[in-house]
């Protein structure tokens, strides 16, 4: 959670909000409106509560899935985290989603298609 206080002109704080609103990593539960700061033309706002960021995690496993089952089971719990499990077979993939993916995929298309929007990208080497 993070609590922002920006400051400027009230168009460059709009402009502020309108930039943040648009990118899915943040979530703004509740914003103010511009106030003016005494004895300047600056304003000040508050994104109040709390701006939630979520990162997405991509986990990527083959064969049985049982490093993938055990990365998935390990970091699902964590607040502001989409995790998705990508399987190089099914068998691999609907073992990563019984451990509590919040997505899942099957496929070589799947891993290129889900790396572009991943934050951290987890899976074996070698």
């Amino acid at each position: 959670m993070l609590k922002l206080r920006v400051m400027g002109t009230t168009g460059e704080i709009k402009r502020f909000y309108k930039i943040i609103g648009r990118d899915k990593r943040f979530t703004i539960e509740n914003r103010s409106e511009p106030l003016q700061c005494k004895g300047t033309t600056r304003y000040f706002g508050f994104l109040k509560h709390h701006t939630r960021i979520c990162m997405n995690v991509l986990v990527i496993d083959g064969q049985g899935g049982g490093l993938g089952k055990q990365l998935v089971s390990a970091i699902k719990g964590i607040d502001g985290i989409n995790v998705t499990a990508v399987g190089t077979n099914s068998i691999a993939t609907s073992a990563m989603l019984k451990a509590g993916a919040t997505e899942a995929a099957t496929g070589e298309n799947a891993v290129i298609v889900a790396c572009r929007k991943a934050d951290v990208i987890l899976g074996p080497s070698g």
